[in-house]
């Protein structure tokens, strides 16, 4: 009897323990072996700004650098530099708005808002947001291009540590 009722339990731990860790691995909890990014170092930002073709201010190169700054805002990720450098490469290589507006060159991508970017203005220091919503199609109004930039009046460390 010890040996059936042994049996059961063993059958009934095997019915929830192995999906649920099934369900863990395709979550990506467990057996994962994805690496955290390696830090930035000098030679990384020395050739990003070789692809970029101009170097980043003191400010951005610092947020790049280890440790890594926080960012208190919601649906929002910290772009790499890798990811950072594709994106301002993204849009800045083509006419990026809906009726063909240029990318202004001096908004440099930092932060995915999902939709849209938070940009450090390279000229000015300061955060500008850029909300895709309400562009669309060809026929809409191209002076909402430029209204869908809004400049946030703050540094990227006040924009990190109060964002939205």
């Amino acid at each position: 009897m010890k040996g059936l009722v042994r049996a059961v339990l063993l059958i009934m731990f095997a019915i929830v323990a192995v999906p649920f860790a099934v369900f863990l691995f395709l979550q990506g909890r467990m057996g994962s072996t994805a690496r955290p990014p390696k830090p930035v170092t000098e030679a990384d930002l020395a050739k990003a700004e070789a692809k970029l073709g101009f170097a980043l201010p003191e400010e951005l190169r610092a947020f790049f650098m280890p440790p890594r700054p926080r960012c208190r805002a919601e649906c929002a990720e910290l772009y790499t530099l890798r990811e950072a450098v594709r994106e301002y490469r993204t849009v800045t290589k083509a006419p990026y708005g809906p009726n063909g507006q240029d990318w202004p060159i001096e908004l440099f991508p930092v932060v995915d808002l999902l939709p849209g970017y938070a940009c450090y203005d390279l000229g000015t220091g300061l955060v500008t947001e850029w909300d895709p919503e309400g562009l669309g199609e060809e026929d809409d109004d191209p002076r909402l291009w430029g209204l869908s930039f809004r400049r946030t009046g703050r540094t990227l460390a006040e924009w990190l540590a109060g964002a939205k």
